[in-house]
């Protein structure tokens, strides 16, 4: 969302950020006991606060460069604390694993591969994280897009993740008459993206006065569509300002 805070706000974030990261990572290094689930849950949300620190470094305005070495750090970590046990559902009294990813892990996903199309990202970091989507067994068209710039023949799926409300996103990466597709994309951003965002959970409108540096806001960025619009070579010039679009991703160097 452009212009929502000012550089100072998420200057602020990041530190606020970091300092988890800090406090996490530390503990680790002396821990010499057995890894909890518990533990399991709190290497993972090392991986969470780096790719925060991100998002926020893009909504503060950093360079590509800038965010494409914040990636490096982010998917270093991710391989090794995507662990599948904590990432993918597990299902009733036997928590049968089931190939969907949790809500979080499920953004958490679309966001790393959406910002390694959008950041041109080298092919061994793209890789890590198609790996992972391989292992857990993943179907969702929007990461299979990603995917399919680097592995042509990799399949779309029908379907994204969460399947309610449907993620019109799907009709987008469908249409093949570039026209319709712009149009639709525009349409999409203006009246359905907050509200797949929305499912995320804490957000119920996108209003910049409900914000504190306490609340972790890094920003509200529609990464896979603009990941999406670059993969289909739209013209975007209907939507770059909309305020969810992330503009700058799509400029060149």
């Amino acid at each position: 969302m452009k212009k929502v805070k000012n550089i100072e706000f998420y200057e602020l974030v990041i530190e606020q950020h970091k300092t988890h990261l800090d406090e996490t990572e530390n503990f680790f290094k002396i821990f010499s006991g057995e890894i909890t689930k518990i533990g399991l849950i709190s290497k993972l949300s090392i991986f969470g606060a780096r790719l925060n620190i991100l998002i926020a470094s893009y909504s503060k305005g950093s360079t590509k460069e800038e965010l494409r070495s914040k990636f490096s750090e982010a998917v270093k970590v991710m391989a090794e604390v995507w662990d599948r046990g904590i990432v993918k559902m597990h299902m009733g009294k036997a928590q049968k694993e089931i190939d969907v990813y949790y809500i979080t892990h499920t953004f958490y996903m679309r966001w790393m591969l959406s910002l390694a199309v959008l950041l041109d990202v080298p092919e061994d970091e793209f890789q890590i994280v198609i790996n992972l989507v391989k292992r857990d067994n993943i179907k969702d068209a929007l990461y299979d897009i990603c995917i399919q710039t680097k592995i042509k023949n990799w399949q779309i799926s029908d379907e994204v993740r969460p399947l309610k409300p449907k993620n019109k996103i799907i009709d987008i990466i469908n249409e093949p008459d570039k026209d319709k597709a712009e149009k639709m994309t525009k349409a999409y951003l203006e009246k359905q993206w907050f509200k797949t965002f929305k499912n995320l959970g804490g957000w119920e409108k996108p209003d910049a006065d409900q914000f504190e540096v306490n609340s972790g806001f890094v920003g509200f960025w529609a990464f896979e569509v603009a990941a999406v619009v670059k993969i289909k070579a739209l013209d975007d010039s209907r939507f770059r300002e909309n305020r969810f679009y992330p503009d700058r991703l799509m400029q060149e160097e």
